[in-house]
């Protein structure tokens, strides 16, 4: 038993990661600052979905 934890930068985010986040497979997300800020971005959308308030 354990938590899954992922971390996100430039070099490391595509698509199938953010479907992974969305899905709930993490629960520990390490973001750097340039993706949370990103507008429009991955981030952003997730922060607006249920699971995430």
């Amino acid at each position: 038993m354990g938590l899954q934890a992922i971390t996100i930068n430039a070099d490391t985010a595509n698509e199938k990661i953010y479907k992974d986040i969305k899905a709930l497979e993490y629960q520990v997300v390490i973001m750097s600052p340039e993706q949370i800020m990103k507008p429009g971005g991955k981030f952003e959308a997730l922060l607006k979905k249920k699971a995430f308030c």
